[in-house]
């Protein structure tokens, strides 16, 4: 979950930042509202999702002298299979709710665009 989370996103931003740049572009890395808390029995996903928000804000302050966004996407619960492998779905947080689909919740990221530019 680390090197997935934390290595890839870093390498994959890397990667596209240059292009990104040079094209206004857009970059959104998706976290989750995890990033601002501890979970129990959760710690490592946590302390991914912190790491994500953290990165990305951190690009985004960089000065760089374009229009280019790099923003965190931060949806909370959805419909996956995360709760059902992190054993979940009896949780206070899930427990009967109706949780979003990421059919449902993706495109919101679109719209989302905080203070996060890198202007």
């Amino acid at each position: 979950m680390m090197t997935l989370n934390m290595n890839s996103l870093a390498v994959l931003t890397k990667r596209c930042l240059l292009h990104v740049l040079e094209r206004k572009g857009e970059i959104m890395n998706i976290t989750s509202t995890g990033g601002f808390q501890t979970g129990p029995y959760l710690a490592i996903d946590c302390a991914t999702k912190t790491y994500i928000l953290s990165f990305t804000e951190s690009l985004a302050a960089a000065p760089s002298g374009t229009e280019a966004i790099v923003t965190p996407f931060r949806p909370g619960p959805i419909c996956s299979g995360f709760g059902e492998g992190a054993a979940m779905n009896n949780s206070a947080l899930i427990k009967d709710e109706k949780l979003p689909t990421a059919d449902e919740v993706g495109p919101a990221g679109y719209g989302c665009h905080p203070a996060t530019s890198m202007r």
